[in-house]
């Protein structure tokens, strides 16, 4: 289940009973399959799938299907208050819907009509731009001003709970954090934070995280500035997760790492990850100094010395070395789904122990331990002092490093297609 919108309001018993009568009974709104997608007092989103017998002699849906559809969107946002029935309601048609219409946007995301439907497309390629594959209302931008923005949930980061434990899911394409999505997952984080779990696990996507989103900086006016936002943007989901003292916080990493999402994970108290992924937790070969306070979390697991040698040299290293490292705490063999299941059972274990209450006490105190010893903000200053070298006067050749890595030959390159795209990762099942 996604997070609720800040507007929603949880229906009461009785208003879930009426809209579910509207919905399911009677021959006319069954034979519609008119579905709910979100609500609250006074609003209501509904879908339903335009099949051949609601179309017109055009081939595009019939007015009156479109009319029952409103209707019935009325209806639902009226019966929070009790029953209700219609006595007059006015709809003015502009245009019929087209399949390549676009009718939503939603965080980086756009929804496309297709021919009986609609889909979620999260990234395009613009054709004569750069041919950088870019979240779709980035590469789309200058056809989105009428477009209205999606009341539903977000469809990259999920919260649900399972029993003493929240798993918060961000699943961003090939792991990249733009500044938007660092705002919307520290936000997530707070929300996760400030409920009454014992346990918070972070669980990435088929990527689980690999820093900045160095496509977005390269498409912006101004790369150096976007890059400047989006750098403090994670160092802010970084704090977040350093800073969570009310719950024990583990980090499942499922899929690869990199840079500042291996910095992410580092963050947790305890970081499982998946035998056979990979993590590099470096940042030289970008041309960057790094960040997301990594200099405090990266000695903190494996001593100063292997810190500084594991971002100078810039290898990989495999799940089963980083354990030996002390750079993870166990991996755990077999395929994603089978390992999310073992690392919330983790989790759970961890949540119900006896000696739960003084692992969280010894927790808050090694946090505050650390904070008198040195401010965790001077790690941030300082590593940011060093990155402003990097990123405005790029000492240590960023823009060219980044240029590279975005404009990198791909299996599609040379093709003659309108865009590619990608649809954004549903909400995991075990949200529903």
């Amino acid at each position: 289940m996604s997070a609720p919108e800040p507007d929603d309001h949880v229906p009461t018993p009785g208003a879930v009973e009426r809209i579910g009568t509207l919905l399911r009974c009677g021959p006319f709104a069954k034979g519609m399959d008119i579905r709910l997608v979100s609500s609250g007092e006074g609003r209501a989103v509904l879908e339903m799938a335009i099949t051949e017998l609601l179309t017109n002699n055009k081939g595009t849906c019939h007015g009156g299907a479109l009319f029952t559809l409103a209707d019935t969107a009325f209806g639902v946002a009226a019966h929070y208050g009790g029953p209700v029935v219609t006595v007059g309601s006015d709809l003015q048609f502009i245009r019929p819907g087209r399949p390549g219409d676009i009718l939503r946007r939603s965080h980086g995301a756009v929804l496309v009509r297709t021919g009986d439907a609609a889909v979620w497309i999260g990234y395009a390629r613009r054709v004569g731009g750069q041919g950088l594959k870019l979240p779709a209302t980035v590469a789309l931008r200058d056809r989105l001003a009428q477009v209205p923005v999606a009341p539903a949930g977000d469809r990259e980061i999920s919260y649900w709970r399972c029993g003493p434990v929240g798993v918060l899911r961000f699943a961003f394409y090939n792991g990249a954090m733009s500044t938007g999505q660092c705002e919307r997952l520290v936000a997530a984080l707070r929300v996760a934070a400030a409920q009454d779990t014992r346990v918070l696990v972070l669980r990435g996507g088929e990527t689980f995280a690999n820093g900045i989103h160095l496509n977005v900086i390269h498409a912006a006016p101004h790369p150096e500035i976007e890059a400047w936002r989006n750098i403090q943007a994670i160092d802010d989901v970084c704090r977040e997760i350093i800073t969570c003292t009310d719950q024990l916080v583990v980090a499942s990493v499922g899929g690869n790492a990199g840079a500042g999402g291996v910095m992410l994970a580092l963050g947790a108290d305890r970081v499982q990850a998946r035998a056979g992924v990979m993590l590099n937790p470096h940042y030289r070969t970008m041309g960057l100094y790094g960040s997301e306070y990594w200099s405090y979390v990266l000695p903190r697991r494996v001593g100063a010395h292997r810190a500084e040698s594991l971002v100078g040299r810039c290898e990989p290293v495999a799940a089963e070395e980083a354990v030996r490292i002390g750079l993870v705490d166990e991996a755990l063999a077999g395929p994603p789904a089978a390992f999310e299941e073992a690392v919330l059972e983790y989790a759970t274990r961890l949540a119900t122990r006896a000696d739960y209450a003084s692992l969280l006490e010894r927790k808050r105190a090694a946090r505050a331990a650390d904070e008198r010893r040195r401010p965790l903000e001077s790690y941030r200053t300082e590593e940011l002092a060093l990155m402003r070298l990097d990123i405005f006067d790029d000492r240590r050749g960023f823009a060219a490093a980044r240029h590279t890595f975005v404009t990198k030959p791909t299996k599609s390159s040379g093709r003659d297609t309108r865009s590619t795209s990608n649809r954004v990762p549903r909400p995991d099942p075990a949200a529903a």
